[in-house]
């Protein structure tokens, strides 16, 4: 009998693909004087971090700013030397302009100081937000970044989808952003996703929009359709992006709750 457990533990363990370390979530408000971030001379900045158990992983980040398109005008960098892709921008219509986008950084590097940066290069004066996601090495590091979508809101909503995706192997990552004009309510999302952590605007009487970033692993080739709600009923926009697994052998996954977050 103990010989079948031993078995039946073993074969439980070689079906997870797990994170072999918990996903850790920084966030960082766009402040300059007055609360915009003004120009070339605006910032978001998380660190100096200890980014290195996180080398060759995955990094994402989800940015929110209310001028539109300004959110893939940013220029992200990290002293770590990482090369940041911006993905596209979706904005809401029929009230105040809130975007969403995501950034990813492939085979992760980092350093013991690193700095993660984001700086306002639209020449225009925004409120904006980010959250930095760092995921172990069980993401691929050929072109991992799979399946996409998004949708802003026409006028006010309290619930948003950005749009059905379907992962193309087993094991891939699921991230989804939210952005929000003003300060967001309480937030949920559903289809199994786990809010990683989320910056409120107006805390300390700043404004810079709120933004909340998602995830999961899931282990089958399914259609997800993550749908946030936000006790809020402002303007939103929102993102998802599937990210392949390093095994993608089916079945297998974990759920692993966060490690820590941060507010910079």
């Amino acid at each position: 009998m103990r010989s079948v457990i031993v078995l039946l533990l073993g074969l439980f363990v070689l079906c997870l693909p797990a994170l072999s370390l918990a996903p850790t979530f920084y966030t960082a408000p766009c402040l300059l004087i007055g609360g915009d971030c003004n120009g070339p001379g605006g910032n978001m900045t998380v660190g100096p971090v200890d980014t290195t158990p996180y080398r060759g992983g995955f990094a994402v980040i989800t940015i929110a700013t209310n001028i539109r398109n300004a959110c893939t005008s940013f220029t992200v960098t990290n002293t770590g030397g990482d090369t940041w892709v911006a993905h596209t921008n979706y904005a809401s219509s029929g009230g105040p302009d809130v975007n969403n986008c995501l950034w990813t950084a492939t085979n992760f590097q980092g350093n013991a100081g690193d700095i993660i940066n984001a700086s306002n290069t639209s020449g225009a004066s925004v409120y904006a937000s980010m959250v930095v996601g760092l995921f172990d090495t069980s993401r691929s590091t050929s072109s991992p970044f799979d399946q996409s979508s998004g949708l802003g809101s026409t006028g006010n909503v309290t619930t948003i989808a950005a749009g059905s995706v379907t992962p193309t192997q087993c094991n891939e990552l699921i991230v989804s952003g939210l952005a929000t004009t003003g300060a967001s309510g309480t937030l949920s999302v559903d289809s199994g996703m786990t809010i990683g952590a989320t910056i409120v605007d107006g805390v300390g009487g700043v404004n810079y929009w709120s933004s909340a970033l998602a995830w999961k692993v899931q282990t089958s080739i399914a259609a997800i359709n993550p749908t946030w709600t936000d006790s809020a009923n402002i303007t939103h926009a929102t993102s998802v992006a599937t990210i392949k697994a390093a095994n993608s052998t089916c079945p297998g996954g974990n759920s692993l709750t966060p490690a820590h977050s941060s507010t910079f």
